[in-house]
């Protein structure tokens, strides 16, 4: 059986929808779904998904053999917040809700969401070229299945 990469997004794009406070989008920002930015003229908190294609895992990894069952699925998260404290309660509230969460998607196995070995996002920065400016950084997600 084939792991569906679009099942599985929005499996995870339903939990990002959790964050009640922020908005998650999928790929790039939807502007009907954008909210507004604040009283001070601040960007609100959101988050972008960009769903990896996966790669086939490698032969001592796989469970089934099968190069569209057996994959490592890499998923690139964007955080986005108008103030610096916002940002990190953001990639909190992010973590939270995906670092090893499993979706439970029937007839998909295997593991739950977790950093990939190694991944350091790095500082927070600044994108002052915005308007307004705010404040971001990436975050990365691996989800290995078996189907």
């Amino acid at each position: 059986m084939t792991v569906s990469r679009l099942v599985v997004a929005k499996a995870l794009m339903a939990r990002l929808d959790g964050i009640t406070w922020a908005t998650a989008h999928l790929g790039a920002i939807d502007t009907a779904k954008a909210r507004p930015v604040d009283a001070d003229g601040r960007v609100s908190p959101y988050v972008v998904l960009y769903p990896g294609l996966g790669r086939v895992r490698d032969a001592e990894d796989t469970v089934t053999g099968s190069s569209s069952a057996d994959l490592a699925l890499l998923f690139q998260l964007t955080c986005v917040a108008g103030v610096a404290d916002a940002l990190l309660d953001l990639f909190d509230a992010v973590h939270d809700q995906v670092h090893l969460w499993s979706p439970g998607i029937a007839g998909i196995g295997g593991g739950r969401f977790r950093t990939p070995p190694g991944y350091d996002p790095g500082p927070m920065r600044r994108n002052d070229q915005a308007n307004p400016p705010r404040f971001w950084s990436p975050m990365q997600y691996q989800l290995d299945t078996t189907s």
